[in-house]
Order: structure tokens, then sequence, then C-alpha cells
């Protein structure tokens, strides 16, 4: 991405979406206090959408982010839609922890999916 625009997200907050795509670059940059991101690689001939060894690097770059204090929101999103539920839960045992309970719950909202550093899990 242009360094104009890496600039402008970091003055205003907002994350720039890290894909992890075949047909599109992924940008590693840092814009914000959280990390949004969008897995498609997913395979329907892989149990778990994602080979082991990759789900094995996510997870721990997720685990350093939240030790960092960010928020993490990491979605399976891709043609192989049929593996995405088991590329969560694979993620979600790698996490090493139930999902976290947010307070968008309480508040009666619909959160989206996502590490949290509060509890170091996966929110619903």
């Amino acid at each position: 991405a242009a360094p104009e625009c890496i600039d402008l997200l970091r003055e205003h907050g907002v994350a720039l979406a890290r894909v992890d795509d075949a047909h599109y670059p992924e940008f590693a940059e840092t814009t914000a206090d959280f990390h949004y991101l969008r897995l498609r690689r997913c395979a329907e001939d892989e149990p778990t959408g994602y080979p082991p060894d990759a789900l094995d690097r996510w997870a721990e770059q997720a685990k350093g982010w939240a030790s960092e204090g960010r928020d993490v929101f990491l979605y399976f999103i891709n043609g192989a839609k049929i593996r995405a539920p088991a590329a969560a839960q694979a993620l979600i045992q790698r996490l090493g922890s139930p999902p976290a309970a947010s307070p968008a719950l309480a508040s009666g909202r619909r959160p989206a999916a996502g590490l949290r550093r509060s509890g170091g899990g996966c929110a619903p």
C-alpha cells in the first residue's frame, strides 16, 4: 500500500485488512490498535481448511499481537466455505483457550469473532 494510505489509516486508527489470498497482495502494516484478518486459502480437500503448519503460524501471530495488547479479528472467508468452521475450530484449539466473553454480548450487540486481549480466546 502507498505510504500516504498507511499514514492516513494510522492517523484515524483504521486497521488495514490483512488478507491471506493467492490472488491479492498481503499488507502486514499495523495501522490501528487491533488487527483485522481475512484468511481466504481454505482448501476443501484439507480437513481443517488450512494445513496444520499454516494454522500454527496464524495462531502464533495472533497470540503475539494479543500479548501486545491488541485485539485480533480473524475470519476464514473463502471459496471452500464448507471448511471454514473446521478451520476456525482448529485455530481456537491452537490458541489454547475457550471463547472469551465479549462486552458486546452483555449489551445485546452481535460481536465479531476475534482474539480478545482481555481473555486471550476467540470471541463468539
